[in-house]
């Protein structure tokens, strides 16, 4: 008599997946039987694509699935820029 753990051949497994199955389907009284039926789906529209952030570098998520990038309010960087006229802006150093 040996101590090892008695193995099961793929073969002997998928053979007793058939049967235990064809028993779920044939015997009524078996809770897996009888499965919910199924619920047809809705008119579904196509996810617009979404600019995402992915290690530090943007990319175009055209699943849609993805979470979308929003900069921060009051984080962008030509923002205080925008309210300058032309000749202001012209006047700052460096530029």
């Amino acid at each position: 008599m040996s101590n090892a753990p008695s193995s099961t051949t793929r073969r002997e497994f998928l053979a007793q997946v058939a049967v235990t199955g064809a028993v779920a389907v044939v015997v009524p009284g078996i809770p897996i039987a009888h499965a919910a039926p199924v619920v047809p789906r809705t008119a579904v529209t196509a996810p617009a694509p979404v600019i995402s952030i992915h290690l530090d570098m943007p990319y175009l998520d055209v699943s849609g699935r993805g979470v979308p990038y929003l900069p921060p309010i009051g984080m962008r960087g030509g923002q205080s820029l925008a309210a300058l006229s032309e000749a202001e802006f012209h006047s700052l150093p460096g530029m």
